[in-house]
């Protein structure tokens, strides 16, 4: 329960994120519309233009509300997932904050050959934005310049994996075999629990029957999420 209420809390300020920028244009828009009639300035097209701009955010905001309601809905099923679509939805949920940050994200994955696997809903999804959030507060405390996170997937015969990699420096040696350890945590008490990376280890190895493993790249941390086929 303590772990869902993290994820919960972490969920909302993805969303917070989201929303601000199309809500700002909305008012925006409004505001324009309110001025230029107070004005008598009033242009029909200019009108239409200002109105078709405010249907496209709140269409936005109707598609981000579906992404995260079936993100967090409780009747998770197993069912067979394209990856690439998985890590994209994961993507999806913590774009408006990494960008927000100016956090490159950079991708290396072949859309053109779609790997399927048994997952439960949501699961991998949490793990992904888990790590890609602990790789954010690392950027964001070491206050790296061109801040980026790298995400590659790939296969072998028997396993897919992917890799989450960014220029944070790197974890302390003699923390890094603790980390996904239940409360351990770098982070000031109000920041973090503690329970996120635990959380995708158990989720991982446990639920998904892969393995989760960390070290240190010469840019920053590698995080491998390794998942039998």
């Amino acid at each position: 329960e303590q772990a869902k209420m993290v994820s919960m809390g972490e969920m909302i300020g993805n969303i917070a994120h989201q929303w601000r920028q199309p809500l700002s244009a909305i008012t925006t828009n409004v505001a324009d519309i309110e001025l230029s009639i107070e004005l008598d300035e009033f242009d029909e097209e200019e009108l239409l233009e200002a109105l078709r701009k405010i249907n496209t955010q709140a269409q936005y905001l109707s598609e981000t509300i579906n992404t995260f309601r079936d993100f967090l809905k409780d009747d998770k099923k197993q069912s067979t997932c394209v990856l690439q679509k998985s890590i994209d939805t994961a993507l999806d949920i913590v774009h408006a904050v990494f960008e927000s940050n100016h956090i490159e994200i950079k991708k290396e994955i072949d859309y053109a050959s779609p790997i399927n696997i048994m997952l439960i809903e949501g699961e991998l999804e949490q793990v992904i934005i888990n790590v890609l959030n602990n790789a954010k507060d690392a950027l964001l405390s070491n206050k790296v310049s061109n801040p980026w996170v790298c995400i590659t997937l790939f296969e072998t015969e028997n396993s897919v994996s992917i890799r989450i990699e960014d220029n944070a420096g790197g974890i302390p040696q003699n923390i890094i075999s603790k980390i996904f350890e239940a409360y351990f945590t770098t982070k000031h008490e109000s920041q973090g629990t503690g329970l996120g990376l635990h959380m995708s280890y158990n989720i991982v190895t446990q639920s998904l029957g892969g393995q989760l493993s960390v070290s240190n790249s010469k840019n920053g941390a590698q995080f491998l999420i390794e998942l039998p086929k």
